[in-house]
C-alpha cells in the first residue's frame, strides 16, 4: 500500500491546492509544488531503503511546503519502525482528526482509512509507565524522566512511552529521590516509586559557613567539643557571678557602717531626719546583700557546672582512647582458637 501512494503524490499536492482557494491554506508557486513533490518522491525512497530519520526530515521538508496527509502517513510509519510509538501515535491522530471534504480527492480518503487502521494495530504496542512520589513534603515537587520534566498532572496516573531504558527521579525543597532506571518493552506495564529524602544540598553546611569538626575513630579532636564549650561558658559565668556577689557584698558593708557611724553620732538625740538617712542607709544596704547573695549563688553554679562537664568530658575522652588503643586478645571456640584484636 505504501508503494501504491507514491504514484499519486502529486495528485494529493493538488488536491491541497484545492483547499487553498477556500483559504484554509497559503497558495503556493509551481516551484514549491515541484519542490514539496520531489522531496517526498526522496522521503519514499528513503524509507523504502530503511533510512528512516532521513524519510522523517525530508517528508517534514515536503510537509512544511505543501500540506498532504500522506506526508504525515510516512511520518507516522518511519517513527513505528524506529520505535517512537508516542510520537508515531500522534503524527496518526493528526490524519484522522483532520476533516476530510464531502468531495474529497481519493488519496485523501484511502489516507485517512490506512492511518486508522494502523493505529489499530499500533495502540496495544504502546507501553505505559505510572510514576508515583513517596515520602517527605512534596512542596516545589518536579518529577523528570530521561531529564525532561514530567507535567505534574501526568503524575500519579500511566502515561505512555516509548519502549526501551528510562531514568526517572524526583526532587522537591529540601529533597530528592535517587534514580530509578526502568527498561520497559512493547506493550508493557510499569510502575517506578520515587522515595525521597533529605537532599545532600539541605544537609550540608550554608555557603560560607564551616562546618564544625568532628573527630573521627581513633584519631584526637581537632577542636573543642560542644560539651568543653558549654563547660567554660559556665565557669566563665561562675566567674562573673562571684565576682559581682563580693562587689555587691563590699557595698552593703560599707552602707551598714555608715548606718553605724551616724546612729553612733546622733544617738540618743538623734533628729527625725538623721533617723531617716538611718533607715535608708540600712535598707540600701539589706538590698546590696541580696544581690551579692544572688551573684555568689550564680556563681557557685556555674563553676560547679563548669567542673562537672569537664571531668564528663574528660573521662568519656580517656574512655574513648582505652577502647581505640590495639591490643590482643585470645579467643576458644569448638575445636578452634585463636586470636583477636585491634591494630
Amino acid at each position: 500500500m505504501i508503494l501504491a501512494l507514491r504514484p499519486l503524490f502529486s495528485a494529493t499536492i493538488a488536491a491541497s491546492l484545492v483547499l487553498s482557494s477556500a483559504g484554509l491554506v497559503h497558495a503556493q508557486t509551481a516551484e514549491e509544488r515541484a519542490g514539496a513533490r520531489a522531496a517526498a518522491e526522496a522521503g519514499a525512497d528513503a524509507f523504502d531503503a530503511g533510512r528512516y530519520e532521513e524519510a522523517i526530515e525530508l517528508f517534514r521538508r515536503a510537509e512544511a511546503v505543501v500540506h498532504a496527509t500522506p506526508h504525515l502517513l510516512y511520518i507516522a510509519r518511519a517513527q513505528t519502525k524506529l520505535g517512537r510509538l508516542v510520537e508515531a501515535r500522534e503524527s496518526y491522530l493528526a490524519i484522522i482528526n483532520e476533516a476530510v471534504p464531502s468531495r474529497a480527492n481519493p488519496v485523501l480518503v484511502q489516507t485517512r482509512k490506512e492511518a486508522e487502521q494502523e493505529l489499530d494495530q499500533l495502540e496495544p504496542r504502546i507501553p505505559q509507565i505510572t510514576v508515583v512520589v513517596q515520602g517527605g513534603k512534596t512542596d516545589g515537587l518536579q518529577v523528570f524522566m530521561d531529564e525532561r520534566e514530567v507535567p505534574s498532572a501526568l503524575v500519579g496516573i500511566p502515561r505512555p512511552v516509548n519502549p526501551g531504558t528510562h531514568e526517572f527521579y524526583a526532587t522537591a525543597v529540601g529533597s530528592e529521590s535517587s534514580r530509578n532506571t526502568v527498561t520497559i518493552k512493547e506493550g508493557g506495564q510499569e510502575t517506578v516509586i520515587l522515595t525521597l529524602r533529605p537532599s545532600q544540598a539541605a544537609a550540608a553546611p550554608a555557603a560560607g559557613e564551616s562546618a564544625p569538626a568532628q573527630a573521627t575513630a581513633g584519631t584526637p579532636d581537632s577542636g573543642p567539643s560542644g560539651r568543653q564549650i558549654i563547660a567554660y561558658s559556665s565557669l566563665g559565668v561562675g566567674a562573673i557571678g562571684v565576682g559581682v556577689g563580693a562587689l555587691f557584698f563590699a557595698q552593703a558593708n560599707g552602707l551598714s557602717n555608715d548606718a553605724d557611724r551616724t546612729f553612733a553620732a546622733c544617738n540618743p538625740g538623734c533628729t527625725e531626719a538623721q533617723r531617716k538617712d538611718i533607715r535608708v542607709l540600712d535598707e540600701d544596704a539589706g538590698s546590696a546583700r541580696t544581690l551579692s547573695f544572688v551573684g555568689f549563688g550564680v556563681g557557685v553554679v556555674g563553676i560547679a557546672t563548669g567542673v562537672t562537664l569537664l571531668l564528663i568530658g574528660d573521662s568519656s575522652s580517656k574512655a574513648t582512647s582505652a577502647e581505640l588503643k590495639p591490643g590482643v586478645q585470645p579467643w576458644v571456640g569448638l575445636g578452634s582458637a585463636g586470636l583477636s584484636g585491634r591494630f
